[in-house]
């Protein structure tokens, strides 16, 4: 069972590496060496590209949802984004929405409070595999040796392993070359219509909530630095208005039903009151 032996190497090496942290450092819930580099990166694009976005001297505040990884996606964009000076002007805003209704506009992604939400692709996503998977599972079922026996799910995560490992290690995994590229590009298409279809455009509650903020921000950034003009307070107030106009509210939107929720959502309100109780500032 040559074949394998990188998989089962993989999941040893994630195993020890879990133990020996402890659940608290748990690799699977830290960002990997990669995402690292990328967000450095990222941070001193913009950074560069952007030169109005930010004034030297002034504080800059970065607000992430309380989740171990999104914070240190969060703190390091800082870092990439002021360099040495962000331990000192730097901030994270770490901002606990789970349990707290009076606060479900502020956030981009639906969270527990929104009963509608339903991260379900399986119709798109079962389509797509029971066309893509039998060839694959054909051409690698000659090399096992025995009687060993894997379902559909565990074939469909093979290629998941190839990125993972190379995520984690920041190096490409000599797994990956046990797919073609044909292959890895018809599970990054199974990926895609995941995410499309159980998060993002074509989710009920996504599309409204979630998908036109992101759509807007990423063409204002395309256009790049000599676009006139900018988001002001008053136009970002009319966008708020006008979304809240054609979907309706966001407890309305949600099925909310906890009397703490909101009735009407005029924009989040951890951008002009900090001293919130479900707020705490974090250092890059």
């Amino acid at each position: 069972m040559s074949f394998f032996a990188p998989v089962l190497a993989i999941l040893a090496l994630t195993g020890v590496a879990r133990a020996a942290a402890g659940a608290s450092l748990d690799p699977i819930a830290q960002l990997s060496k990669t995402g690292y580099k990328e967000l450095y990166d990222m941070g001193y694009t913009l950074r560069t590209r952007y030169p109005d976005l930010y004034e030297e001297g002034d504080e800059f505040f970065v607000w992430a949802n309380n989740y171990t990884r999104v914070l240190q996606t969060a703190q390091l964009f800082v870092r990439g984004y002021l360099g040495p000076n962000s331990t000192l002007l730097g901030n994270v805003v770490s901002v606990t929405g789970r349990g707290v209704p009076a606060h479900l506009g502020d956030t981009l992604a639906p969270s527990d409070m929104c009963p509608t939400f339903k991260d379900d692709s399986s119709k798109q996503t079962n389509a797509w595999r029971a066309l893509w998977l039998p060839p694959f599972i054909k051409r690698l079922s000659q090399y096992i040796d025995g009687d060993l026996v894997l379902d559909d799910s565990h074939w469909n995560d093979f290629p998941y392993i190839c990125g993972f490992e190379s995520q984690i290690t920041g190096r490409l995994s000599p797994f990956c070359d046990t797919f073609t590229q044909e292959e890895l590009e018809q599970y990054e298409y199974h990926q895609d219509l995941r995410y499309y279809y159980g998060v993002g455009p074509a989710a009920d509650v996504a599309s409204k909530m979630m998908t036109p903020f992101l759509d807007s921000l990423v063409k204002l950034l395309a256009k790049g630095p000599g676009v006139a003009g900018s988001c002001a307070v008053g136009r970002y107030a009319r966008f708020v208005a006008d979304a809240l106009e054609k979907n309706g509210d966001f407890a309305k939107l949600c099925n909310a039903t906890d009397p703490a929720t909101p009735k009407q959502v005029k924009g989040a309100s951890f951008f002009t009151d900090l001293g919130q109780d479900h707020l705490q500032i974090v250092k890059p």
